[in-house]
């Protein structure tokens, strides 16, 4: 009974701690906040003007909705920060109480893998959903780990109301669904499967009706409008070049004329309100910025990850883990691979978050176990790769930039060879299978 009241305790009060110490290391910034772009329509959508609000924002409802209810106690801005600060309790709370019932390692390392600047990046966006939508995540993560899942899929609804993202989740969790239906013929996948896909649709249905007269700025269709943003994220990350089309003349972060413009064909004006479009710049950075946030936003954990998942073949840790570690590991990894793709913020990229705090601790275990020795060093390299990052929020030359990103390869390399010297000893280690694996 005592041991349990203090795996409860622990976590909250670590949580409360580190909490405080983000929110107080920031007081200062709080102003900065609300002029985060895309803030307005957060604003405008809280105080009761979601008519104003463009799409896709006006699709996030249920953050703003909740504000507005604090909003009445406390006023807008307030508001804003005091859901945003217990929006980061709640996740690092939750996550910290996986972390100590599970791992079952120092509460310093659970600190360490979590307390990294990403973190205090999503808590300066607080004004946006994403902070928001992290702490409704994990508690859906901590539901399915649980084996709760119609409780996961009622946090799952409320995920659809808070942002797109909640998609993606729904798609890899019928993936793994389908996973447990073939390979082990478990006969509730299938009901989970319509579960999920009721849910989805009412989210869907709800969205619609409540954003029913909301455009977005090129008047597109919603498929049509994220079509669109996926391939001009693709564009702009592979090669440098940023579009343009001339309903972004209203935007005032265009402060030039493009390079080249032509008239857009009858088909794109047909399902739009673009009748010009070209290409606005081009930018090294735009190359080398989502390269710097894959190699450092969390470290050195894509290389951890890279490293057992080559070890144990994806087909293989995806044969043996559950339904949970299957859909967070396909979630984590496919949300890694599209951040790219979504846009050029290092807020897409936080979204792969549950595949690094939620398995690779269980990774990092075995190599602790094999080699302590090698087991500081690794954390050491994840520690000073994942603080680097934060060289990059100040103004910095482009070769310096680049030296950067040379340096974070170089720690990212460092740990692989690291792994891959003790690979011996790795196979002499039981494997540790956390039990919302087996």
């Amino acid at each position: 009974m005592k041991e349990s009241i203090i795996k409860q305790f622990v976590p909250l009060f670590l949580a409360s701690l580190l909490t405080m110490g983000i929110v107080l290391s920031q007081l200062s910034k709080f102003p900065e906040f609300k002029n985060v772009p895309d803030a307005e329509y957060y604003i405008l959508m809280a105080e009761g003007r979601p008519e104003k609000a463009l799409l896709p924002y006006a699709s996030r409802v249920l953050h703003p909705w909740i504000i507005s209810k604090f909003r009445i106690l406390v006023g807008t801005d307030a508001a804003f920060i005091t859901v945003g600060t217990l929006s980061l309790f709640l996740f690092l709370a939750i996550i910290l109480n996986i972390f100590y019932s599970q791992i079952r390692r120092p509460i310093l390392l659970c600190i360490v893998l979590i307390f990294i600047p990403s973190i205090f990046l999503l808590y300066n966006n607080l004004y946006r959903p994403n902070l928001f939508f992290t702490a409704i995540s994990s508690i859906y993560w901590y539901f399915l780990i649980r084996k709760k899942h119609l409780m996961s899929l009622l946090i799952l609804f409320l995920l659809f109301l808070t942002r797109k993202e909640s998609m993606v989740i729904a798609f890899i969790f019928i993936l793994a669904l389908l996973i447990e239906l073939l390979m082990r013929a478990n006969k509730k996948a299938l009901s989970y499967i319509f579960g999920t896909l009721a849910v989805w649709g009412l989210g869907y249905a709800i969205v619609s009706y409540l954003t029913r007269h909301n455009v977005n700025m090129h008047h597109m269709g919603t498929l049509f409008f994220l079509a669109f943003k996926f391939i001009c994220g693709v564009v702009l990350s592979l090669t440098g070049f940023s579009h343009w089309v001339d309903t972004y003349q209203v935007l005032p972060y265009y402060t030039h004329t493009p390079w080249i413009v032509w008239d857009s064909p009858q088909w794109i004006r047909s399902i739009s309100h673009i009748r010009q479009f070209g290409i606005y710049e081009w930018s090294i950075m735009s190359i080398l910025r989502p390269l710097l946030f894959l190699v450092s936003l969390f470290g050195t954990g894509p290389a951890i990850l890279l490293y057992f998942i080559k070890q144990n073949s994806l087909k293989g840790l995806i044969k043996t883990g559950s339904l949970a570690f299957n859909t967070i590991l396909l979630y984590g990894i496919a949300m890694f691979i599209l951040a790219p793709c979504i846009g050029p913020s290092f807020r897409f990229y936080l979204n792969a978050w549950p595949v690094f705090f939620l398995i690779m601790p269980f990774f990092l275990r075995q190599v602790y176990q094999a080699d302590r020795g090698m087991f500081m060093r690794i954390m050491l390299c994840y520690a000073a790769s994942s603080w680097l990052f934060v060289l990059s929020l100040n103004e910095m030359h482009t070769i310096l930039f680049f030296v950067l990103i040379l340096v974070e390869i170089s720690l990212q390399r460092y740990t692989w060879n690291g792994l891959s010297s003790i690979s011996q000893k790795l196979k002499k280690v039981n494997n540790i299978i956390p039990r919302f694996i087996s």
